[in-house]
């Protein structure tokens, strides 16, 4: 199990976070909506200078997946756009694309969506993992290794 309680986080005089509590049972997902500024990422990373690490390899799946997306778009049966079709991370770029164009099936879309979902699971079930067994290290940088062999408390 995961739990924070009374969270608090300021930027100069901007208070971000004031008293943030949270509980996530062990198995469950969980996630934050919000308004920007609301505060959902400052409760991820303690530094502004953090952040582009937390979202640099996601915005690089996306750029890539819009590049692959936009070829897809003249050659919606081709070889790129069908394997990319299928690959978590690009497929909700370029399925839709070759849906559109008349390049996939229906039964095409509904496996990429699954596969997707699939990888979803894994993804979060693997960052909630490393991110426990990373949580309570204090002696400077944690490798991912030792993040996922850490014991749960």
């Amino acid at each position: 199990m995961l739990e924070f309680d009374g969270l608090h986080k300021s930027f100069g005089d901007n208070r971000v976070l004031d008293g943030v509590g949270f509980t996530v049972a062990p198995g469950s997902m969980f996630g934050f909506c919000g308004s920007n500024g609301a505060g959902k990422t400052t409760t991820l990373v303690s530094r502004q200078e953090d952040l582009a690490g937390v979202i640099t390899p996601i915005t690089v799946v996306l750029v890539a997946g819009f590049f692959v997306a936009i070829q897809s778009a003249g050659a919606p049966t081709g070889t790129l756009a069908t394997v990319t079709s299928y690959i978590p991370g690009l497929s909700p770029l370029v399925m839709p694309v070759r849906l559109a164009a008349g390049g996939a099936s229906w039964w095409e879309g509904l496996i990429a969506v699954v596969v997707m979902l699939a990888a979803i699971a894994l993804v979060v079930r693997l960052g909630g993992r490393i991110y426990a067994g990373a949580l309570l290290r204090t002696s400077g940088r944690t490798k991912v290794r030792e993040a996922l062999r850490a014991e749960r408390v």
